[in-house]
């Protein structure tokens, strides 16, 4: 016979487990292992407060990679972020707000998601004092890094998404 009581207290835990609350007032500069000094500011500051303050990660997030990705050889990050920027969906990017609140959680449960993908938070495009250009990812530690977006992007490159 199924407790369904339990059953319900069991989708409980794992909701509460993959539900994320960002506030996305934070700032980040001055904290050098999320936002690192050779970064001078975001490219789309505006975008850093746009977003979901609570949200269920696994319901409500999608990862992404463009076509172009999946070829032989990748493709530049460039066109990557130009493609978020003509089609206007980079708002609905995660961004390093995000990225931040999903290390603190249970890194298994994000690890099974992720799989052996990287996931990237493009709306939180940062520059650096000579204008290269710079998007946060977690790394298989789930550590906040930083990766030049002029370099070539594979398949495993994942851009995270509100599913909206």
């Amino acid at each position: 016979m199924v407790n369904k009581k339990s059953l319900l207290v069991d989708d409980e835990k794992t909701t509460r487990n993959t539900t994320i609350c960002v506030n996305r007032s934070v700032q980040f500069k001055g904290q050098r292992d999320i936002f690192p000094d050779f970064l001078v500011k975001f490219v789309y500051p505006d975008f850093q407060i746009i977003g979901l303050l609570e949200y269920d990660f696994k319901k409500q997030v999608k990862p992404w990679v463009h076509d172009g990705q999946k070829k032989e050889g990748g493709m530049a990050g460039t066109i990557i972020l130009s493609y978020f920027e003509i089609t206007g969906v980079l708002q609905n990017c995660l961004g390093l707000h995000d990225a931040v609140e999903i290390r603190k959680r249970n890194t298994s449960l994000f690890k099974d998601f992720f799989g052996n993908q990287i996931p990237f938070f493009w709306k939180s495009v940062a520059e650096n004092r000579h204008g290269a250009i710079y998007v946060p990812y977690l790394d298989n530690e789930f550590t906040v890094r930083w990766c030049y977006v002029g370099g070539m992007w594979r398949s495993h490159y994942t851009a995270m998404f509100f599913d909206v």
